[in-house]
């Protein structure tokens, strides 16, 4: 199973039309238009 960085992570979400709406700590907060269960992505990080 590859592992991706949490910068990797991100851009993929943020294609899929998921955008960023607060850092609390590291983590970074998602929300999308039309998609429940929000990601919450640790960054930076290089290992997920």
């Amino acid at each position: 199973m590859k592992s991706y960085s949490s910068r990797e992570i991100i851009r993929t979400i943020t294609r899929d039309g998921w955008y960023h709406v607060e850092t609390v700590g590291d983590h970074h907060h998602f929300k999308h238009p039309s998609k429940s269960n929000p990601p919450n992505e640790r960054y930076p990080y290089k290992n997920c």
